[in-house]
Protein backbone atom coordinates (compact mmCIF):
# COMPACT_ATOMS: atom_id res chain seq x y z
CA UNK A 1 0.00 0.00 0.00
CA UNK A 2 2.56 2.50 0.36
CA UNK A 3 4.23 2.13 -2.91
CA UNK A 4 1.06 2.28 -4.09
CA UNK A 5 0.60 5.79 -2.02
CA UNK A 6 3.76 7.16 -3.22
CA UNK A 7 2.76 6.85 -6.64
CA UNK A 8 -0.60 7.83 -6.64
CA UNK A 9 0.64 11.56 -5.15
CA UNK A 10 4.32 11.61 -7.25
CA UNK A 11 3.03 10.46 -10.74
CA UNK A 12 -1.11 11.10 -11.44
CA UNK A 13 -3.10 13.72 -10.06
CA UNK A 14 -5.91 11.02 -9.09
CA UNK A 15 -4.13 10.19 -5.65
CA UNK A 16 -6.86 10.14 -3.46
CA UNK A 17 -9.19 7.54 -6.17
CA UNK A 18 -5.75 5.98 -6.67
CA UNK A 19 -5.76 4.69 -2.85
CA UNK A 20 -9.64 4.15 -3.11
CA UNK A 21 -9.31 1.91 -5.65
CA UNK A 22 -6.31 -0.32 -4.70
CA UNK A 23 -7.72 -0.49 -0.93
CA UNK A 24 -11.15 -1.86 -2.95
CA UNK A 25 -8.69 -4.56 -4.93
CA UNK A 26 -6.99 -5.59 -2.11
CA UNK A 27 -10.33 -6.41 0.01
CA UNK A 28 -11.52 -8.02 -2.94
CA UNK A 29 -8.04 -9.99 -3.95
CA UNK A 30 -8.10 -11.21 -0.23
CA UNK A 31 -11.69 -12.61 -0.59
CA UNK A 32 -10.81 -14.79 -3.50
CA UNK A 33 -8.07 -15.83 -1.78
CA UNK A 34 -9.86 -17.28 1.12
CA UNK A 35 -12.42 -18.23 -0.65
CA UNK A 36 -10.65 -19.93 -3.79
CA UNK A 37 -7.06 -19.56 -3.69
CA UNK A 38 -3.52 -17.22 -4.22
CA UNK A 39 -3.95 -18.38 -8.21
CA UNK A 40 -7.35 -17.15 -8.68
CA UNK A 41 -6.81 -14.09 -6.84
CA UNK A 42 -3.35 -13.50 -8.63
CA UNK A 43 -5.86 -13.57 -11.71
CA UNK A 44 -8.35 -10.97 -10.35
CA UNK A 45 -5.15 -8.87 -9.77
CA UNK A 46 -3.80 -8.68 -13.23
CA UNK A 47 -7.06 -8.17 -14.42
CA UNK A 48 -7.87 -5.19 -12.50
CA UNK A 49 -4.33 -3.81 -13.56
CA UNK A 50 -5.24 -4.94 -16.78
CA UNK A 51 -8.62 -2.82 -16.56
CA UNK A 52 -6.90 0.14 -15.14
CA UNK A 53 -4.24 0.47 -18.03
CA UNK A 54 -7.01 -0.20 -20.63
CA UNK A 55 -9.15 3.05 -18.99
CA UNK A 56 -6.14 5.08 -18.37
CA UNK A 57 -4.94 4.69 -22.32
CA UNK A 58 -8.21 5.47 -23.53
CA UNK A 59 -8.88 8.57 -21.48
CA UNK A 60 -5.25 9.66 -22.31
CA UNK A 61 -5.96 9.13 -26.35
CA UNK A 62 -9.25 11.13 -25.84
Amino acid sequence: MLGHTFLAITVTDLGFWVIISTLYEGLVCAYISERYDLASATIAHGLANLAYQLDLSNRLNK
